[in-house]
């Protein structure tokens, strides 16, 4: 079984990120608030293409 030891955020990239005791993530995005969360979308190519058959 897993177990989380610490989460830490920053609100700033390039800076020490600090424990928290409490965190919101939202699905696809990341914990709200931390400088890297964003709207994730998969590369590229790893959706479906529809072949150019003309």
């Amino acid at each position: 079984m897993a177990k989380i030891i610490s989460i830490n955020d920053s609100h700033a990239t390039a800076t020490d990120k600090e424990p928290v005791d409490l965190v919101t993530v939202k699905p696809k995005h990341g914990i709200v608030g931390d400088a890297h969360a964003r709207n994730w979308k998969s590369p590229r190519s790893a959706r479906s293409v529809t072949p150019n058959v003309k």
